[in-house]
C-alpha cells in the first residue's frame, strides 16, 4: 500500500478507522434510544388497550334495567299488524320479490308455517303470534338478494330473518334459501 498520494502527502491508514468508530458510537446509543422510546409508547399504547377491553367487557357483562315507556312500548306494538291469512301473506312477498326482481322466475318457493316457535332468545307476550316462512330462491345477481332484504326491513310489519343460505351455482346463478319470520297479534 501507498504510504503518499500523488501530491506527496503522507496517507493515513488510521482515518477511516476514526470515522468507523465514530459512527458506531453514534448508531449504537442512538439505536438503543429509540427502542427505549418504542418500547415506552408500546407499553402506553397496551396499557389502554387493555383498559378498553376491560371497559368493553364491563358494559357487556352487565345487566342493565330496561324501562320501556308506554309511548316506547305503543311505537313497538304498531310494528306487528293484525293476523292476517297466509295468502295475503304469501303475496306479499311474492311481490317483494317481484320489486327485487327475483320474481320472474317459475322456482321460487314460498312455504308458510303457521304457529311457529319463537326464534327469538326473549319470550314474547302471549298476544304476539309467529309465522315461519321457508323461501327458495334462484337470483341472476348478488344485488338482488340485498334489495329483497331491503325491502323486508323497510315495511311496516316486522319481519325477523333467521338465516340467509346462499349457494353460488355452475350457471352463476344464486341459491338462495331464506328463513324469515313475521310477527302479528292474535
Amino acid at each position: 500500500m501507498r504510504k503518499f498520494n500523488v501530491f506527496g502527502k503522507k496517507i493515513s491508514q488510521v482515518r477511516p478507522f476514526y470515522l468507523l468508530v465514530l459512527v458506531f458510537i453514534l448508531l449504537i446509543p442512538g439505536h438503543f434510544t429509540l427502542n427505549y422510546f418504542q418500547n415506552q409508547k408500546l407499553d402506553e399504547l397496551t396499557l389502554k388497550q387493555e383498559n378498553l377491553n376491560r371497559q368493553i367487557n364491563n358494559i357487556l357483562n352487565s345487566d342493565y334495567d330496561l324501562q320501556i315507556n308506554r309511548t316506547d312500548l305503543g311505537k313497538i306494538y304498531a310494528g306487528f299488524k293484525n293476523q292476517y291469512f297466509d295468502y295475503y301473506l304469501e303475496t306479499d312477498i311474492l311481490l317483494y320479490l317481484d320489486l327485487a326482481s327475483l320474481g320472474s322466475d317459475d322456482t321460487n318457493r314460498v312455504t308458510i308455517t303457521d304457529n311457529a316457535k319463537n326464534p327469538l332468545s326473549i319470550s314474547l307476550p302471549e298476544d304476539i303470534k309467529a309465522k315461519k316462512i321457508n323461501l327458495e330462491v334462484v337470483a341472476d345477481e348478488s344485488d338482488q338478494i340485498f334489495d329483497f332484504i331491503n325491502l323486508l326491513l323497510e315495511q311496516e310489519q316486522l319481519f325477523y330473518i333467521e338465516f340467509v343460505n346462499v349457494n353460488l351455482l355452475d350457471d352463476l346463478t344464486y341459491h338462495v334459501t331464506m328463513e324469515i319470520y313475521v310477527f302479528y297479534l292474535s
